[in-house]
């Protein structure tokens, strides 16, 4: 697990971030000279403009002379105070020296706007963490699809999952995809009907028949698209 550089946000309260980002992120192992992480950019940018609550790719070169151990993501806002989110950890780096990151992240609705900046950390089998990072403007946009928390939950036998959601896009829903994934089993599921589409806000009050999935723990993901192909996502667990 890596670990939040604390010079980082000791310096830059004192007003001076942009300038002493080079030196702090310096100092907690990022090699500024011949850095192992390139081309880090988000919706192909160097900077970028997104919406509170929208997702956004990120993407990345790295190349380091040994294996990766982790490979995380942090926010941080423009005082450099950590960001809670809910975004993993890229396993299936493990043990690779040269993997192009491709990840897609959601915005928290939490968040205000403002400037804030993106961390990519590489940690490899050595416990030699390097870091990158590159700014985000975070703007409101009341034409957005929101999602609210997931309520999820299954029956006693194991059969019938309960999904719960309320949904709202300006633009209108066009759809809501649900993915159920486990370690081995998974499955989609598209809902577009009359309850749903073309609706301006709604409660998602789904169940899935889930009686041939085998035991374990499983992640749900549940999207919202509008009329426009913008997206909102959200995440529920159970264990079976």
């Amino acid at each position: 697990m890596i670990k939040t550089c604390n010079n980082f946000v000791k310096y830059s309260v004192f007003g001076i971030f942009p300038v002493m980002l080079l030196f702090v992120t310096a100092s907690c192992g990022q090699n500024t000279g011949d850095s192992p992480i390139s081309n880090l950019r988000i919706n192909q940018n160097k900077e970028a403009e997104i919406g509170i609550g929208q997702t956004a790719m990120v993407q990345a070169d790295i190349a380091l002379e040994h294996g990766i151990a982790d490979v995380a993501f942090e926010l941080k806002n423009s005082a450099g105070v950590p960001i809670d989110t809910i975004w993993s950890s890229l396993d299936d780096a493990d043990g690779q020296t040269k993997y192009a990151v491709s990840q897609e992240i959601q915005i928290p609705v939490t968040l205000r706007p403002g400037k804030y900046w993106l961390i990519l950390s590489v940690e490899d089998t050595h416990s030699d963490i390097k870091r990158d990072s590159i700014s985000l403007n975070l703007v409101l946009d009341n034409t957005i699809p929101i999602v609210g928390d997931l309520d999820v939950g299954i029956n006693k036998n194991g059969s019938d999952l309960h999904l719960e959601a309320e949904l709202t896009a300006v633009k209108k829903i066009d759809r809501v995809e649900v993915l159920i994934k486990g370690a081995n089993w998974s499955k989609d599921i598209s809902f577009d009907k009359a309850s749903i589409k073309d609706q301006l806000s709604t409660t998602f009050h789904e169940h899935v028949h889930v009686s041939d999935a085998p035991s374990g723990a499983y992640t749900v993901f549940l999207t919202l698209y509008d009329q426009q192909g913008r997206m909102a996502k959200v995440e529920g667990s159970f264990r079976k």
